[in-house]
């Protein structure tokens, strides 16, 4: 049986991420928190010791608990409707895959316009919702802690290196089940106004859309250059 647990990361020093945050609970729903969850916790940043020490301690926080697969997602963030749900049908219809709830780039469109459900990117990794198996929490947080240097502070592109180098192409599944809110207010400094999903729908239950339908675009190649410096062998 597959059980869930969810880890917010949320910066505590933003009085907008602190109603971001409770919005999303919100979303959730503290009955779906309760009755649908393994567990469900807010991993805040009080010492200011980066996105990458609250990553990890989201990651650790899921592997504590007895669920078979662990969401990570940030405090910036929109839910779709009927998250929690929705999150549980992608599991069923591939409960081995690395996936990324939110997705930005072209190939978005194309599943758009042909209606597809799903879409694998080779470096596509979004910090904003990532859903691992167990097994990968566990691989990725052990494969991270040889090969990449501590003082590197990008969180997502840790996962992305690690899905690069064992060859995982993360799924993505369409639409995005989040949009990111605050593209502009990056606690890392990445202020762009067009980081926000290419397809994510507000105002429709998600549960409508047949996640079982497994046609998928697939982009093989990948442009994932900045964090390389800060691999080692």
């Amino acid at each position: 049986m597959n059980k869930l647990s969810i880890a917010i990361m949320h910066c505590p020093f933003y009085e907008e991420r602190k109603t971001i945050v409770q919005k999303i609970i919100n979303q959730l729903g503290k009955a779906n928190i309760l009755n649908e969850l393994e567990d469900f916790a807010v991993i805040e940043d009080w010492k200011k010791r980066g996105v990458w020490h609250t990553a990890k301690k989201s990651w650790e926080f899921c592997l504590s608990t007895d669920a078979t697969h662990h969401l990570v997602i940030q405090d910036d963030i929109s839910l779709c409707n009927d998250f929690i749900h929705t999150v549980k049908e992608l599991i069923k219809v591939f409960p081995k895959k690395i996936m990324c709830l939110y997705a930005n780039r072209k190939i978005c469109e194309q599943a758009k316009e042909k209606d597809i459900r799903w879409i694998g990117i080779a470096d596509g990794i979004w910090g904003q919702a990532c859903l691992l198996p167990k097994e990968e929490t566990e691989n990725f947080l052990e494969w991270d802690n040889n090969h990449i240097k501590k003082e590197f502070k990008w969180d997502d592109s840790r996962l992305t290196m690690y899905c690069l180098k064992k060859n995982h192409i993360p799924l993505c599944p369409m639409p995005s089940l989040v949009e990111h809110i605050c593209p502009s207010n990056s606690t890392l400094g990445n202020n762009n106004k067009t980081r926000v999903a290419r397809w994510f729908v507000s105002n429709k239950s998600y549960l409508e859309y047949d996640w079982s339908k497994t046609d998928m675009i697939t982009q093989r190649t990948s442009s994932f250059r900045h964090g390389w410096p800060y691999y080692y062998d």
